[in-house]
Formats: C-alpha cells, sequence, structure tokens
C-alpha cells in the first residue's frame, strides 16, 4: 500500500502547441518543460546538450598526465570496482586508453578484499613497474591509499561520483562532479559517466562510441536520467539495439530483444548478470565479456554469468528468509547481521527489505579477519551516507549515497553502532515510512489510448529523475478478477467501465492482494497504461501499481433498496426496516471489503462514495467539504414517488394483507415479501406497518424477531373496524402527502 500523492494540474497560459496527447503536454509541463526550446531538449537531447569536459576540476591535469605517459611509454592500472557501474568504468576506459594509445592494465578488487581502492593492489602495482593508477567509481575517500601511493612513487588520478567525506585525498587528479569546489554543472553522473568524460577530454567526439557502457553502467547505478544522464542513456540505448557481441550474448542469454531495449531491461536484466559474479566471487568474468572480441567467448562468458546470477538468486532467497525471521515490526529501522551472510548478497536483500517494509536497512556479515561487513538502503527523505558519517566513530569505513552505502565496523562495535543508527532513524518523520506513489493525473481507464501510450513513450528512458507516468482512475467496478502467471503469482482484473465494457489490468507479483478484492465493489487503481499482447492481439491494459478499495456509504433515508444489496446486511441492521416508514430512523451503513456495517456518523475518505436512499430528495445530508457527490445511477437512489406509495399501503394491499395473516400463526418477513411481490426492504416496513394497524383495530398481536413473527388472533367482537381509527394509518396517509408536496 502507498500513500498517493497527487501531483497538481499545471495551468499555463499558452500550452506547448506540441500536437501530444493533452495529458502527456501536462507531465511535461510538470517536469519544468516550458517551452518549444526545453521540449525539444527533452525528446530529442543531442549533443549539443553536453558539458564541457574541462569544466572538471582537475581534468587539464589528468589529460596532461597521461599525454606524458603516452609520450613515456609508461605502464598504467586502471583501477575500479565490482559491481556494474565499476565494471563498465573500466571496461570504457580500457578501451579509451587503447584508443588513446596507451596499453592499459585493469584490476578489479574481490568483494573479499573490499570495495574501493585497496593498499594492496596498489603494492602491486608498483611492484610490476606502474608508475600511473586512475581509479573509476571508487577512490574520493581513499585519503591513506592515496599517501600509500606517493610513498610508492605511483602518481593517482581518482575519477569517481561518490560523496566525498570533509578530508579529500591528496592526488594528481580528482575528478568528481560532487566535490565542493568542482563547476561542472552536472552532478549526477554514475561512476561511468565521469569516466565517459575524462574520454571525451582525451578522444573529443570519438569517445561517442562507448556510451553503450555508458547507458548500462548509468542504469545499472539507478543514477537519474535527467541532464546528461538521459542524453547519454537515449543514445546508448540506440547503440545497444545494433549491439556489440558482448552485449548481445549478454542479451540473448537474458531473453531481451535488441529492438525493443529499454532502461528497464538494462535494470532488471542485464544489470543483475554484470552483478553477480563480483557478488558469489570476482569481477573478472563480466570484464572479460565487455572486452572480448570473440563471439563464442562472450557466449560461452554470458552463459557463466547467468548461471551466477541463477546462484545468486537462490542464495539471495535463503538469506532474505533468515533476515525476515529478525525483523522487529516496530523497529524504525532495520538493522541485521548473521556472520554466515554473503558480502555480495547483503545489499540486494537489504534493498528487498527496504521494498517490503519501507525502512532504511542495513545487513552485514564477517569477513575472514572477524570484522562486520555490510551494505545498507535507505528511504527517500533519510540520508543514509550522511547518517552513517554520524556514527563513523563506531566505524572503520563507510562510503556511498543518500540511498545506498557500504560500512565496516569491528564485532566489539556492532551494539553500539545499531542503538546509535537505530537512534538516527528514530528521527525519521512517521509518514516517510508509507511509501509515496506520485499520481500524474486521474484519468478513466476507458480514455486510455494507443495515442495516448505512445505519446508517453516519447518520454523515455525512464528512471529516477525520469519517472514512468503513473495514473489513477476514480472509483470504478470489479468485473472479475483472477490469479494468472505459472505460479499464480500475479494479478489480473477487468475493470467496469462507464461505456459498457471491461479494461484489463494486470499487477504484477501481487497475487497476494487477491482477497482485499469483491468482484462488484469498487475501487480506485494506480496504473500506468501499456500495449500487451493477450491471446496474439494487442490490447490497452493496465499495469496496476496499487489499488485502494473504496467505501462505499449508503445513507438509507427510506427503508426501500435493491434485495441483493440488502440481503448483504446482517439480520440486526435488517431489523431496523421493521417499522413503518414514517417511523424509520435514517441508518449510515458503510460497505467495504464485502462487509456492510452500521455506523453513527458519515466518515467519508477521498476514495469513498455516497450513496442516498431518500423518496425525492426531500433534505441533503452534511457530508464533509469536497466528498464525492451522490451517484444518481445506483439502484439505491428512488427520486420518484413509486418507492413511497409502496411504503405506504392503501385499503385494497391491507385488505389482501388481512387474509394473508389471518390464516397463519407465524410467518418469515421473508415469505410475506415474496407472497406480494415486495422487495425484501419494504417488505419489512410495509409487514410492520400493516401488522401495527391491525393491532391497534385490535385484529391481532404479533411478535417480531429476526424476520419471524409470530401471531394471536383476536376474536371479533362488536361492529367493524373503520382504518381511521387506526393512528399508524393515518400518519403513513399524512407523511406521503407531506413528501409528495
Amino acid at each position: 500500500m502507498y500513500r498517493w500523492e497527487n501531483i497538481a494540474a499545471q495551468a499555463s497560459e499558452t500550452t506547448l502547441k506540441s500536437g501530444l496527447h493533452p495529458l502527456v503536454e501536462n507531465i511535461l509541463w510538470a517536469r519544468g518543460v516550458r517551452d518549444h526550446a526545453s521540449l525539444q531538449a527533452f525528446l530529442y537531447p543531442d549533443y549539443g546538450n553536453e558539458h564541457d569536459p574541462f569544466l572538471f576540476s582537475d581534468m587539464a591535469m589528468a589529460v596532461k598526465r597521461l599525454e606524458l605517459a603516452r609520450e613515456r611509454k609508461e605502464k598504467v592500472l586502471i583501477h575500479g570496482d565490482y559491481d556494474a557501474d565499476g565494471i563498465t568504468s573500466a571496461a570504457l576506459l580500457f578501451l579509451a586508453l587503447t584508443q588513446f594509445g596507451l596499453r592499459p592494465q585493469v584490476y578489479i578488487p574481490t568483494r573479499a578484499e573490499g570495495y574501493g581502492l585497496q593498499k594492496d593492489s596498489l603494492a602491486m602495482a608498483a611492484e610490476n613497474g606502474i608508475s600511473l593508477v586512475i581509479t573509476v567509481d571508487c577512490g574520493v575517500q581513499a585519503v591513506e591509499e592515496a599517501k600509500l601511493a606517493h610513498s610508492l612513487g605511483l602518481d593517482l588520478i581518482i575519477t569517481d561520483h561518490h560523496t566525498p567525506a570533509a578530508e579529500l585525498p591528496v592526488v594528481l587528479a580528482l575528478i568528481n562532479p560532487r566535490l565542493p569546489h568542482c563547476t561542472y554543472p552536472f552532478k549526477g553522473l554514475a561512476g561511468v559517466g565521469v569516466a565517459y568524460k575524462l574520454a571525451c577530454a582525451l578522444l573529443g567526439e570519438e569517445a561517442r562510441a562507448y556510451l553503450d557502457y555508458v547507458a548500462v553502467g548509468t542504469v545499472a547505478d539507478v543514477a537519474p536520467l535527467v541532464g546528461e544522464n538521459r542524453l547519454y542513456v537515449k543514445k546508448g540505448l540506440e547503440a545497444l539495439a545494433s549491439p556489440r557481441l558482448c552485449f548481445q550474448a549478454l542479451m540473448e542469454v537474458a531473453a531481451v530483444k535488441p529492438a525493443s531495449v529499454t532502461a528497464g531491461s538494462i535494470g532488471f536484466m542485464l544489470a543483475p548478470r554484470l552483478n553477480a559474479a563480483g557478488r558469489l566471487e570476482d569481477a573478472v568474468l563480466p570484464l572479460q565479456l565487455l572486452l572480448t572480441q570473440d563471439m563464442a567467448k562472450a557466449q560461452a562468458l554470458a552463459r557463466e554469468l547467468d548461471d551466477f546470477n541463477r546462484a545468486r538468486q537462490r542464495l539471495e532467497a535463503q538469506i532474505l528468509a533468515e533476515a525476515l525471521a529478525m525483523v522487529e515490526a516496530n523497529s524504525p529501522a532495520l538493522v541485521l547481521y548473521a556472520p554466515h551472510w554473503s558480502p555480495g548478497v547483503v545489499g540486494v536483500v537489504a534493498s528487498r527489505l527496504v521494498e517490503r517494509f519501507h525502512r532504511p536497512a542495513i545487513l552485514l556479515c564477517q569477513d575472514e579477519e572477524g570484522a562486520l561487513r555490510g551494505s545498507g538502503r535507505s528511504i527517500p527523505g533519510f540520508d543514509l551516507i550522511a547518517a552513517l558519517r554520524r556514527c563513523e566513530h563506531l566505524l572503520l569505513r563507510c562510503g556511498g549515497h543518500p540511498m545506498a552505502a557500504g560500512l565496516s565496523l569491528s564485532l566489539a562495535e556492532w551494539e553500539a553502532f545499531r542503538a546509535a543508527f537505530l537512534a538516527l532513524a528514530g528521527e525519521i518523520p512517521p509518514h516517510y515510512f508509507i511509501p509515496k506513489l506520485t499520481v500524474q493525473a486521474e484519468i478513466s481507464p476507458e480514455d486510455v489510448s494507443e495515442r495516448l501510450i505512445a505519446d508517453i513513450a516519447l518520454l523515455a528512458p525512464f528512471g529516477v529523475g525520469n519517472s514512468q507516468p503513473i495514473f489513477a482512475s476514480q472509483p470504478i467496478v470489479v468485473a472479475d478478477k483472477r490469479r494468472v502467471g505459472k505460479e499464480s503469482q500475479h494479478l489480473r482484473l477487468l475493470l467496469a467501465n462507464s461505456r459498457g465494457g471491461n479494461t484489463a489490468a494486470v499487477m504484477f507479483n501481487q497475487a497476494a492482494r487477491y482477497d482485499e478484492l469483491v468482484v462488484g465493489e469498487r475501487v480506485r487503481v494506480a496504473f500506468r497504461p501499456s500495449l500487451d499482447e493477450y491471446q496474439g492481439k494487442a490490447q490497452v491494459s493496465l499495469h496496476l501499481q496499487d489499488f485502494a478499495v473504496g467505501k462505499e456509504w449508503w445513507l438509507v433515508d427510506l427503508p426501500y433498496m435493491a434485495d441483493y444489496r440488502f440481503a448483504r446486511l446482517s439480520a440486526a441492521t435488517q431489523g431496523a426496516f421493521f417499522v413503518p416508514a414514517h417511523l424509520f430512523v435514517p441508518l449510515i451503513l458503510k460497505v467495504q471489503g464485502g462487509e456492510v456495517s452500521l455506523q453513527p456518523a458519515l466518515n467519508l475518505d477521498d476514495l469513498d462514495t455516497a450513496y442516498v436512499v431518500t423518496p425525492r430528495w426531500r433534505r441533503e445530508p452534511e457530508l464533509p467539504p469536497g466528498s464525492k457527490t451522490y451517484a444518481a445511477d445506483s439502484d439505491l437512489v428512488y427520486n420518484g414517488n413509486m418507492s413511497q406509495q409502496v411504503l405506504v399501503p392503501k385499503r385494497p394491499s391491507l385488505m389482501l394483507y388481512y387474509r394473508y395473516l389471518a390464516t397463519r400463526s407465524s410467518f418469515s418477513v421473508g415469505d410475506f415479501a415474496r407472497a406480494h411481490s415486495l422487495p425484501l426492504a419494504a417488505a419489512h416496513s410495509v409487514c410492520a406497518a400493516a401488522l401495527q394497524i391491525f393491532a391497534e383495530l385490535s385484529l391481532l398481536t404479533y411478535e417480531h424477531y429476526l424476520g419471524q413473527v409470530t401471531l394471536t388472533h383476536c376474536p371479533v367482537v362488536g361492529t367493524k373496524q373503520e382504518l381511521g381509527q387506526s393512528p399508524t394509518f393515518n400518519a403513513l396517509q399524512a407523511w406521503e402527502k407531506e413528501a409528495l408536496l
């Protein structure tokens, strides 16, 4: 369940006049696209939107040093990292430096060695005659390692994108857009993006040949798809549509069609396979794949990565199950530790826990030296790396971003760290723990068209900072529901639309919410429109992100409603209808999840709809401001006089009712309804009125309990009784006359 947040409708004196669907124009306006120039730049980004790489602090120094290394034919080492961003960064820079005229080597540390620039790798580099080390996707916090490099006679160029600490390493060149003194305009580059900018400084436009690597690394690192990242990912996806052989082999094992590759394909299909080997062993395999020029070798390596990914999934499921058993329900954050967990998988499991519980999660395991190592993931609004730095006195090391970070600490500090971090998480405002779902606009499902879907596709690539638009419906009736998928893990719905048809909707991996829905009841759905193929035909479908079961409120001002609704009332509530119509006390009924309950007051939420049972809207109940209007097409609403006349029995009807009663000592109100062709609700009131009239005329006495009536007939004595002698008969006639005025 999410906290839905609607984006306010954007109003402007002039439209973009783009020819796009009006809803898409509104989305663009909300995302800061306010004129034709910005529209063109967003929809069709080109290299004119790139920034000069020499705006980076120290870029000129890095280029000069690399030119000198080329002139001297020095040995150069690229020091990467073991995740997809670090691997693609290393591969890209290897190819770029090779094209520049150098013969670089690449070193990727294993998980066992740990994240970032390693002292052992620097010592090994010096022993092997390396004179220049370039980091990619790491190094901005390598203060001690930089000192070691200097002592070993190594020049060090750091390219990184992680958040710097207060103390910076002293190196030949430090290239990071997040440095306080860096004037580079775009701060959101991934590690591969920073490596690409170094390649641009060396090769100029020729570096664009490597944008497929940039796209994969940028999406894999969940960098924001705005600014230069949008340009690079869009161009990179175009290159991946005709992939180089390494990506072709990877797409084959991941069942991704090059012609339809998207940012989602990278994030959910390609990146996990590139990450898998580094999570379980080391990242040499994916690096070899990204650099090989042999198709047979690429296919073999891709199959190995696919096997690693399957093994990673099994291990992830095992660790997740163990972690779930350790979760404390009311904790503001999940800080969990088990010595045997895999350091390469705890970060993925932390992400799963955040998805499930929507609170920060840190998972730790123990390394060979006895220290605790792990990864954390956060929620919007809670800066994880800032929180870790407030606990830095308890840590050996930490680094990362506001949403993801790595850390290590000694076992002796475990309890103190856990307590300190939970105390910081205790400062999180409660509403942060409910995930937010941003709704772009309200739209009826039947108004979702192929044109709208096609125009939304122009906003791609989608990701952080440029999310795929989500729309919400007004309350809509669930016409059908079923579980689908090989393991019945998905939820498929048919939603009744106002044109008499149904709109298909699917909610992936949410079959557990099946019982929350009742066929025939109303829900609001939050969805992404899609054009799917179903049974061989393309059809508009809704990919549901969430749904909210709207409550119906029945304001029953008259003892009259359809039988199928009345049958849903409890016996006690049905008993409230067993009263002459003029004495009926209005009822407020709440309908939710298939249950109908009597309520003391009306309390409408935004999703709710109120229906009124009243003869001629003779009075309008007070509703909270902004509540939904009454649905006049409901069978609960009777604006004419027919229901009024049914509830006020006239002389001929009373004669029929008495003949029925005269031959019985007991009966059910249901039998009475069927005998006289009355709706059940009305039958309760009419029966009560008739019995009361006959009792006032001393013709019988009666008892009623839960729809069953017991009669005692009185002997007829004296003159014939006139209906006008019954106060109830007279009161009903007066009530009817007043209502018809």
